[in-house]
Parts: C-alpha cells; sequence; structure tokens
C-alpha cells in the first residue's frame, strides 16, 4: 500500500524545485538552444530521417504501392544475395577497396600538411590551401561527372595527352584493372586538402601551458615545447617563500596570538 501511495502522490516540494529551477535555466539559456535547434534538425533530417528507408531491405518495393503498401519479404533478399556466385567477388571488392583507402588516404593529408607547412611563401600557401580543399565542399555526383568527362576516351584531356605520346586510349571506367585506381585517385583528391587544414590547425595550437600566466597575463611556455612539470613546483616554493608569515606572540593565558591583535606585551616567537 505505501508503494501504491507513494507512485499516485503528488509531486513533492523538492521536485518542483528542481523542475521549476531545470526551467528557468532553459529560459536564460534561451539564445543558446535556439542556436542549437538548427543543428539538431540537421541531425534528424539527415541522419534519422533515412532510416525509414531501411525498410525496404525486407520489402519486395513497388513503385505504385509505395514503401508501406509493398508486401513484406523477411530475409529474401539476404538470402539471395549470399546465395549468389557474385558474393566473393563483392566482397573482396569491398575490402580491397577499403584498405587502399585506409592505406593511401591516411598518409596523403599528413604529407601535404607538411608540404604546405613548410612554404615560405604565404600568398602561394594560401593559394595552395584554398585549391586543395576546394574539392571537399563538392558532391560526389558532380565529382563523378567531372572525372567520367576527364578521363573520357574521346574528349578526356588525360586520353588526349595519352595519343599524343603515341599510346592507344584507355576506357579508365570499364577497365577493371584501371577502375580501382581511378576510385581510389578520385577519393583521395576529394579528401586530402580538408584533411591537410585540419593537421595543419592541429599543428599551430600553441605549446601547453604548464607553468602558468605569466604578470603580464599572456600564457608562459617554453621554447623546446611543453613545460616539465618541476616548474611548476619550483614556481610554487618560490612564491610559497616570497610570502612573509606572520609573526605569533602569546597572550596573557599563554594562548597564542597573531602579531597586532592585541593582549599582553610579551615575547614574540616566530612558528617555524
Amino acid at each position: 500500500m505505501s508503494a501504491i501511495t507513494e507512485i499516485g502522490s503528488k509531486p513533492t516540494t523538492a521536485t518542483r524545485r528542481k523542475r521549476r529551477g531545470l526551467w528557468q535555466q532553459i529560459v536564460s539559456a534561451k539564445y543558446l538552444f535556439l542556436m542549437f535547434l538548427p543543428g539538431f534538425a540537421l541531425i534528424l533530417v539527415f541522419n534519422y530521417g533515412p532510416m525509414y528507408g531501411l525498410q525496404l531491405a525486407f520489402k519486395h518495393f513497388r513503385f505504385l504501392d509505395g514503401v508501406w503498401g509493398s508486401p513484406w519479404v523477411g530475409l529474401e533478399h539476404f538470402r539471395r544475395f549470399f546465395t549468389s556466385q557474385v558474393v566473393l567477388r563483392v566482397l573482396r571488392n569491398t575490402i580491397e577497396i577499403s584498405l587502399l583507402r585506409i592505406l593511401i588516404g591516411f598518409p596523403a593529408p599528413i604529407i601535404l600538411a607538411i608540404c604546405i607547412n613548410e612554404l615560405r611563401d604565404s600568398l602561394f600557401k594560401r593559394v595552395v590551401q584554398t585549391a586543395s580543399y576546394l574539392p571537399h565542399f563538392i558532391s560526389w555526383v558532380a565529382i563523378s561527372a567531372l572525372f567520367y568527362q576527364m578521363l573520357s576516351p574521346s574528349l578526356g584531356p588525360v586520353n588526349w595527352a595519352i595519343k599524343a605520346l603515341g599510346m592507344k586510349p584507355i576506357y579508365f571506367m570499364t577497365d577493371k584493372a584501371w577502375f580501382r585506381p581511378a576510385l581510389i585517385i578520385s577519393d583521395v583528391w576529394k579528401g586530402v586538402g580538408w584533411g591537410a587544414i585540419l593537421y595543419l590547425a592541429i599543428g599551430r595550437k600553441p605549446a601547453a601551458t604548464v607553468a602558468g600566466p605569466t604578470s603580464a597575463g599572456s600564457p608562459r611556455t617554453c621554447p623546446d615545447g611543453p613545460c616539465p612539470s618541476s616548474t611548476v613546483v619550483d614556481r610554487r616554493r618560490r612564491s610559497s617563500s616570497a610570502v612573509r608569515r606572520p609573526e605569533w606572540g602569546r597572550g596573557c593565558d599563554g594562548s597564542p596570538r597573531p602579531r597586532g591583535a592585541g593582549g599582553c606585551r610579551s615575547a614574540r616567537v616566530t612558528r617555524r
């Protein structure tokens, strides 16, 4: 009965205060929540919204019936895929392309960031940075169309240069020996500039301020990197030794009293 009474009882005063305090915090930070809403809506629409289409993997989709009206087939599509003759080839191509993207796409931004960091001309450095990270903002549809035109055997500039050297044109998009390199190069070209910008931003971060701020308020850094922890200990020792400890005296009853507190005129002793 006590449990039922507690469950059905009204909120206590402490609960009301917590709710009122939470609402006051929300109202006080209303502008921050307004700034948060566009990003939250973006995640809902583009990250959680497409999950609605996951049910198509378990249905026999018909355009006239729509997603909800299409008949449910369960794991029939997965069964047909794993029993087909091309399943091993598809899995092998997926694993090989993923490994090549990691092996080539991971060190490429680091190498480009090192090369950009070594440039001395600031204007040329900005031009290289801008030209390298602009492909990051181009959609994959535009990137695929661009590479298709560049690698075209009839009108593409790449095959035009190959034919100018007296060789036969190469069908990059249809030849299985050249399709993987073309795919990896397009993927690296699209993301290498953005990754290099991120590495450059990390490399330009100031050294760790372990020793604390200076008297002017600017952070204190060591020339060879982060200051050792012993510096903090030494500064604390110097600051503590610089502070003068108060002198103590004794009152009429013999109890210790700080200097200037009054009392009997007795010999002052310094506590160590």
